[in-house]
């Protein structure tokens, strides 16, 4: 039995690195119970839902004690001379079990605490780097922007050039972590979000409305933002009436502020989003005794951690 044991690399009652990838794949989309299911379906075996738990939680905290030091600026030259980055937060869905109860299947409680999420990679390139994190504030999230420009190739001769939806806290860290060597500007997904509120109340007609956006998209696409305020400026609504029931007058405001800070952006921020909210509240609210651990393995899938953490601690 021992030359086997040590031939395939197993021990009793563990599981083999290949069964584990498998199991922490599952565990990141699924509640722990139907990860069973998925094991038998696509792999003809059976694993107690004990099992399937403790090697998903312990490649969640391995993914998270690997995390590492925000680096220094540095100073050799960089492997690309341009960097393109994200920044945003979104909110997540986060269960915890009552603790003055015995049985951690009832008494649980939903909230939603937001996850900052960030990207960064070489002009070009098609292979970002992930980052996020609900631990920290605005500063905490910039380090993580900053460490995800580094590992994209961020040098001493590189610039950085961040997109994003011109919140005040992200312009304030790109200018913080990269100085002179850093420039941001709003991407388009996120100017075309007030135009479209703003159409309904101009143009209440949908065909109106549709011709309306398409005239305003190409003005921004041309530079002309100072002909879309002029359009926005007659409907503006009056100063009586507050910002939520004033959608053109909240466009015009903030396009009139940022408007040295308007560019066409494909929005990968919104793909790294949407790959690290993927079933995230079916799975959140399955999973009780463990809500951080799928957003652990999701994240860590998603910028390549799990691999490296992996192979470490083989």
């Amino acid at each position: 039995m021992r030359p086997f044991v040590l031939g395939a690399k197993v021990s009793p009652r563990g599981c083999s690195r290949p069964l584990q990838r498998a199991i922490t794949d599952f565990a990141a989309d699924d509640p722990f119970a139907q990860v069973a299911l998925k094991l038998r379906e696509h792999y003809g075996f059976e694993i107690g839902e004990s099992t399937i738990q403790r090697v998903a939680l312990g490649h969640a905290q391995a993914i998270f004690a690997s995390a590492r030091p925000s680096p220094e600026f540095p100073k050799e030259p960089g492997r690309h001379k341009q960097i393109v980055a994200q920044i945003d937060g979104g909110m997540v869905p986060v269960v915890m079990p009552d603790a003055t109860r015995t049985g951690k299947r009832k008494g649980k409680t939903l909230s939603w605490r937001e996850a900052k999420i960030s990207l960064a990679h070489a002009k070009g390139s098609r292979t970002p780097v992930y980052g996020d994190g609900k631990e920290g504030g605005v500063e905490e999230a910039g380090r993580r922007l900053f460490a995800c420009a580094v590992r994209a190739g961020f040098g001493a001769d590189s610039r950085v050039h961040a997109v994003g939806d011109g919140a005040p806290w992200i312009v304030g860290q790109i200018e913080e972590r990269f100085g002179a060597q850093g420039s941001y500007l709003i991407d388009f997904y996120h100017v075309c979000e007030y135009l479209s509120a703003a159409a309904k109340t101009i143009a209440p007609d949908a065909a109106a409305g549709k011709v309306w956006m398409e005239t305003q998209k190409v003005a921004l696409k041309t530079g002309r933002v100072d002909a879309v305020l002029k359009a926005l400026a007659p409907h503006c609504e009056g100063l009586d009436v507050s910002d939520d029931q004033a959608p053109v007058r909240v466009c015009h405001r903030y396009l009139d502020a940022r408007k040295d800070q308007i560019e066409i952006s494909r929005g990968a921020r919104r793909r790294a989003s949407d790959l690290l909210g993927r079933n995230r509240k079916r799975a959140s609210l399955c999973r009780a005794k463990a809500p951080e651990a799928s957003r652990r393995l999701v994240a860590g899938r998603a910028r390549g951690t799990y691999a490296r953490v992996a192979r470490s601690t083989a």
